[in-house]
Order: C-alpha cells, then structure tokens, then sequence
C-alpha cells in the first residue's frame, strides 16, 4: 500500500506543478492559461457555490464573479498558494 499512497502523492504534485505554470502563464498575459484554469476549475466552484446558494442562477453568476475576480488579481497571486 506504500506504493499506492506514494503514487498518489506523486500524481497531486504533478498536477501542482501543472497548476503553477499555468498561474505564471497567466501572470505573462497568456489568456489561454487562464481559459484552462477555468475549465480545470468551472464545475468545482459552481458546485460549491449552487451548494451554499441553493439555486442555479445564484450558482452561475457567483461562479462568472469568482473567475473574474481571479482573472483581475492573478497577479498577486504567490506561487506557492493552491489555486
């Protein structure tokens, strides 16, 4: 079972690090990077937003805020945060 539990945590690396270059991508204007992040984290946020708001619509536009608001300070954003 190390070697499961070794996998894992090499698999969620990689995928940090994935997520960290796709943040500096962002940060130097690359509007395709951002287009990834959001459809790496679209349905993650609408789901927790139609869960605290309990409606669809709510859920929608708090998801469209949400990404705008990243897009307008992704460049604070420190590299070593989980996006």
């Amino acid at each position: 079972m190390v070697f499961k539990t070794s996998r894992i945590s090499a698999d969620r690396e990689s995928e940090r690090a994935d997520e960290r270059a796709l943040i500096v991508r962002c940060k130097n204007g690359d509007i395709g990077a951002f287009d990834e992040l959001y459809k790496r984290y679209e349905k993650r946020v609408f789901n927790c937003a139609y869960h605290i708001s309990g409606n669809y619509h709510d859920a929608s536009d708090i998801t469209q805020e949400a990404f705008i608001r990243v897009y307008n300070s992704i460049q604070t954003f420190r590299a070593t945060q989980i996006f």
